[in-house]
């Protein structure tokens, strides 16, 4: 049994395909930001590198979750379509807090480190995703701010809450110049 299961091998290669897109980009903009701007926070929100290390504090923690106990078995694949995450995550309608286990903590301090630790990220999720495994195909992990998502939901997921924060970073960037 393996460890995610898409509804075809069409989607499952679209999903690798965002995901590498998605990682490309995040790791372009990281090596193409201006140093002031890492250290400048916007409107009471956080700087960029402190967005940054939000974004790969939040992919390690999926990435571990979704190889652990799950919290139930759903009936489907998905739990949410995938093009209402990307809505609600992408669009940025309204602002979320990020919960205190996934907040900046300081420990990521340059675009170097931050592009080393997010490489090794994507590329040991991608490694895990491809190794058969034990667990239930169509588990799902509780999240505070959407409920239930499955495995699937959740590597979408990563994809749409990275580029939630890209846009951010880019508006930091323009607010910058």
């Amino acid at each position: 049994m393996i460890c995610f299961l898409f509804l075809d091998d069409m989607k499952s290669n679209r999903f690798f395909n965002l995901l590498d897109d998605n990682t490309r980009t995040t790791l372009q903009l990281a090596t193409q930001m201006p140093n002031p701007v890492f250290l400048t926070p916007v409107q009471e929100g956080w700087s960029s590198i402190e967005i940054l290390e939000h974004i790969c504090l939040t992919d390690q923690l999926i990435s571990n979750l979704i190889f652990g106990q799950p919290d139930g078995i759903a009936k489907g694949k998905f739990l949410i379509r995938e093009s209402k995450l990307q809505y609600l995550l992408v669009q940025d309608i309204q602002r979320l807090d990020a919960p205190d286990f996934v907040r900046p903590r300081g420990t990521v301090n340059s675009s170097d480190q931050f592009i080393h630790t997010f490489s090794e990220i994507r590329k040991n999720l991608k490694e895990r995703l491809t190794i058969p495994c034990q667990l239930p195909e169509n588990r799902y992990y509780h999240t505070p701010l959407l409920g239930n998502l499955t495995v699937n939901d959740w590597l979408f997921f990563i994809i749409f809450h990275t580029e939630r924060h890209l846009n951010q970073i880019r508006r930091i960037m323009l607010v910058s110049k």
